[in-house]
């Protein structure tokens, strides 16, 4: 999975079928934090797994 097109709206992978891709959730979670002032991350986890971190400031 290439993290960088993780928050993209409606990406599709490489594959053509249906199990491999992304509806706009994250693009629309992304744009929702970003105009709070915040930033979202996702990495692939060393054991397996993802892990996606949000900061947001504190005003």
């Amino acid at each position: 999975m290439n993290l960088h097109t993780f928050f993209e709206p409606f990406f599709r992978g490489s594959k053509t079928q249906q199990t491999d891709g992304y509806g706009v959730g994250l693009a629309i979670t992304k744009q929702i934090i970003e105009a709070h002032g915040g930033q979202i991350f996702a990495q692939n986890l060393l054991a397996g797994g993802l892990s996606v971190n949000i900061r947001l400031p504190r005003s």
